[in-house]
């Protein structure tokens, strides 16, 4: 699979339905890291993928082009504008961006090939494992804690506005700060 640095694209994973539009930043063997856009063609967070996790990628689509010219619109007035910038993933292992989290105090979205589901929050480490306190993207509460190490981690979501979101309304509900 032949990925193009820098190109608008739909990258396919779990299923041909569904699919993540963004351009790729940095790549090595076995992993990748997107910079995202929503259907709406706004900023939408930086995505670190498995290789193993995509199927297939798609360039030049009619909904690519569509989604290029939603992007022009909102660059010229973002009011969600990404906290963190590219330089920021100098190194962009998966150990690297989850200390980036904890250190920004961000909240992240981790999928893990072990558990196999999206779990969302902030992240703290423990020893050798990291804990995610889960948060509930109904209500904005602590669903508890969700442990993992590194390297079962296929999927890490950070500086997404949905995240940054949520993280503002768990402070909200719970009366904390970060």
């Amino acid at each position: 699979m032949k990925i193009k640095m820098e190109t608008l694209a739909e990258f396919y994973s779990v299923s041909n339905d569904s699919f993540t539009v963004g351009r790729c930043i940095q790549a090595n063997d076995n992993y990748f890291l997107l910079e995202t856009l929503d259907s709406q063609g706004k900023w939408n967070g930086y995505y670190w993928f498995s290789k193993s996790m995509v199927d297939s990628i798609e360039y030049n689509t009619a909904y690519l082009k569509k989604v290029s010219i939603y992007e022009e619109c909102w660059k010229q007035d973002n009011y969600m504008k990404p906290k963190l910038s590219r330089e920021c993933f100098k190194a962009f292992d998966a150990t690297s961006i989850l200390e980036m989290a904890i250190e920004k105090k961000m909240v992240i979205t981790v999928f893990t090939k072990e558990d196999r589901e999206f779990n969302v929050g902030f992240l703290r480490k423990e020893g050798k494992k990291y804990k995610l306190n889960c948060i509930s993207l109904e209500d904005a509460n602590s669903l508890g804690d969700f442990s993992f190490k590194a390297d079962e981690v296929v999927f890490i979501e950070i500086d997404s506005p949905d995240n940054n979101l949520l993280g503002y309304a768990y402070e909200r509900t719970n009366g904390k700060k970060r």
